[in-house]
């Protein structure tokens, strides 16, 4: 076996047969006339750990049976939103049974057992952006291991901001509580915007907790304003503005 890191470099490889003990690999192994699970890593030098491979080595004398892995993944997705991937592997022989797993990179999204050559994920916490995933069988004692990939695209998820503000009377100062709405936790900052006709007469940016803040005005003159709420987004959420309207009255 051979191993690559492009940063610390690697400390070492390890296996293990089954559910044994991690060895280090030094030498070709061998194994018994049985079918063989054999599981290996490798470790590189800053401590990283790699995502378990597994193959299985199969019966003495016999060569497993090709096999072919096909991944189809909804695409585009919004940002916290599950990413459904579906898995079929075939093969000329018999129908593939085992494990499948979805790797990002060297990250395991998930693992699964097929079901009739068939296999499905519901995954989460894929970055924004385009993400390219490889789907592995890792094969049995008579099918050969086989991979596919898939690429998923995850855009940014949507907002919308609601802004409430209670009339006051002349000298007290109103205030206003913004509420950004996600499927995801909003954070970052939102700003206030009054206006008496076309001219701005306060503003005021606040820091959002769980996506609400709520800020103190200015104390204004007797009348009607128009008020919005403006969330700037983030690199998974997008911007909205809201807007409501604040009445100042008498005393």
């Amino acid at each position: 076996m051979r191993a690559a890191d492009e940063t610390s470099g690697v400390a070492r490889t390890e296996y293990r047969i089954g559910t044994g003990a991690w060895t280090a690999w030094t030498s070709p192994l061998t194994v018994g006339p049985a079918a063989t699970v054999v599981e290996y890593r490798a470790l590189d030098v800053a401590g990283n750990v790699e995502v378990v491979n597994r193959v299985t080595v199969p019966v003495a004398g016999s060569v497993p049976v090709a096999t072919r892995t096909v991944a189809l993944a909804t695409t585009p997705v919004k940002y916290g939103r599950p990413v459904a991937v579906t898995v079929r592997v075939t093969s000329t022989k018999g129908t593939p049974t085992g494990k499948v797993r979805v790797l990002e990179g060297s990250r395991n999204l998930g693992t699964t057992t097929l079901s009739g050559g068939a296999a499905s994920f519901r995954l989460r916490g894929l970055a924004v952006g385009t993400q390219t995933l490889t789907v592995v069988y890792d094969g049995n004692a008579t099918h050969a291991t086989s991979q596919a990939t898939v690429t998923v695209k995850v855009m940014r998820t949507t907002s919308r901001t609601k802004v409430s503000t209670p009339s006051v009377t002349v000298g007290t100062a109103p205030r206003a509580t913004v509420t950004v709405i996600s499927n995801v936790t909003v954070t970052g900052k939102a700003t206030v915007t009054v206006r008496k006709g076309t001219t701005v007469v306060a503003k005021v940016t606040g820091t959002l907790r769980s996506g609400v803040v709520t800020v103190t005005l200015p104390k204004l003159a007797r009348g009607t304003y128009a008020v919005s709420a403006t969330y700037g987004g983030s690199t998974t959420i997008t911007g909205s503005t809201g807007g409501t309207t604040l009445v100042v009255n008498p005393r």
